[in-house]
């Protein structure tokens, strides 16, 4: 097997496993605790306690199944399954998962046979549906208050390598590969990164997504100011208040390809395990989901978030100062909606908030890779100051839980935040192929 992949180095947290037989569904069911039988695997499947584990599977469809594999052969047909498992801290990435996924992905790209790949993740002890949190920037600053800022420096690199491999993979227009992310759950920050960058996403009727990073003293990163900016006011709500989005409504505002119903993802988990076509059986499972009962019943995907507010209104001024002003007056002339922006909008930090915008302003005319280095700017300039709004914001609201608001620190300049770094800081980005201008 490592002759395979002889520049891999394997840790406790990441397998593969490629199966020469056919995969029974059993084996992609990815329970917690279960292991992947089915086929004959050069590497056995990681302990229940693992955070990440990644395993190629042959698609199962009689085409492929009757003829040998072998790794020079380019014609049968494998899906790649991802799945996130730490349900205990809700999925949050660590820096081991990150890298590991980080791995898999560019392991897999380099082969011929890789058809796709699905990322999965286990649900939290307490049976809700979670995708992933976002990263477990609660360890990133706990190390850092010890001294140890370059472990986090680490994580938010490994990140945003990740975030752009994904993205190339979905921009290749040959040889590319479909990734889609199963976002059954909660889906924030990190977690967004994991997903949005790719080919498809799926929301289900238990998706809540956002990116609730101001109110920790960070800002949307993982590419934000990138697919944010894109989304006009809706963007720049979601980016300074972290508000949320439910079920079908993350599609309705740009942020999934498909809606399918939580009780059709099996269905869809089988026809890929089958047939190794990604896009139709996500078409299938979404026919499936909008013609069925499901749109109509108690806590399914029907819209809830009122896209005809006016957002443009208060959030497509260019200043937070004008921005919450037009807020207030929203808020005081009645309306729920407006009330609770501007609550949600009062809890970010000063600073996160003007650098959250100043990000937006220039991201709508970036491509995605100068977006994340001018996101690696300010990350590398919080994570480094140790009294930065994010240790105060991270301390305040995620280690101690303090019922009060952070206190935060003098407001800082967005602008001078952004300023290049020494040549060694840059966040270098490297893509495999040349079919996109990312």
């Amino acid at each position: 097997f490592r002759g395979v992949f002889p520049f891999l180095r394997f840790s406790p947290s990441l397998s593969f496993s490629l199966f020469a037989r056919r995969a029974s569904l059993s084996s992609l069911a990815l329970r917690p605790g279960a292991t992947m039988s089915g086929g004959a695997a050069d590497e056995t499947d990681t302990a229940a306690s693992d955070t990440l584990r990644a395993v190629l599977v042959p698609v199962t469809d009689e085409r492929c199944s009757d003829q040998p594999w072998s790794p020079d052969q380019p014609t049968a047909s494998h899906i790649g399954y991802i799945e996130l498992n730490r349900p205990a801290a809700l999925n949050a990435l660590d820096v081991r998962m990150v890298e590991d996924m980080l791995k898999a992905m560019h392991a897999w790209r380099a082969r011929r046979d890789v058809a796709g790949v699905v990322i999965r993740s286990v649900g939290s002890p307490d049976r809700r549906p979670v995708f992933c949190a976002g990263g477990d920037v609660k360890q990133v600053v706990e190390r850092g208050l010890r001294g140890d800022v370059e472990w986090g420096l680490r994580y938010f690199r490994s990140e945003y390598h990740l975030n752009m491999t994904l993205a190339t993979l979905a921009a290749c227009t040959a040889g590319g590969m479909d990734v889609v992310a199963i976002n059954d759950g909660i889906t924030f920050g990190g977690g967004v990164g994991i997903s949005i960058h790719n080919k498809y996403q799926v929301c289900t009727e238990n998706t809540i997504f956002a990116m609730p990073e101001c109110p920790i003293g960070l800002f949307p990163d993982v590419g934000g100011s990138y697919f944010l900016s894109r989304r006009g006011a809706m963007g720049v709500y979601l980016a300074l208040c972290g508000a949320r989005l439910h079920g079908m409504d993350v599609k309705r505002a740009g942020f999934a390809t498909h809606y399918v119903h939580s009780s059709h993802i099996p269905g869809v988990m089988r026809a890929i395990a089958r047939h190794g076509d990604i896009r139709a059986a996500l078409d299938e499972g979404e026919r499936l989901s909008v013609e069925g009962e499901w749109l109509s019943a108690e806590g399914s995907g029907v819209a809830r978030f009122p896209f005809d507010i006016g957002l443009e209104e208060v959030f497509g001024y260019t200043s937070v100062e004008t921005i919450a002003e037009a807020c207030r007056r929203k808020a005081e002339a009645g309306g729920e909606f407006w009330v609770e922006a501007l609550a949600l909008l009062r809890r970010g930090s000063p600073t996160s908030l003007r650098v959250t915008l100043e990000l937006l302003r220039r991201g709508r005319s970036m491509p995605l890779s100068e977006c994340l280095m001018q996101e690696n700017r300010v990350i590398q300039r919080l994570t480094r100051d140790t009294d930065s709004d994010f240790y105060r914001g991270v301390c305040a609201r995620l280690v101690r839980k303090s019922s009060g608001e952070p206190a935060w620190g003098p407001v800082r300049d967005a602008v001078s935040l952004l300023e290049p770094l020494e040549p060694q800081y840059e966040l270098q980005l490297g893509t495999r192929c040349v079919s996109h201008k990312l």
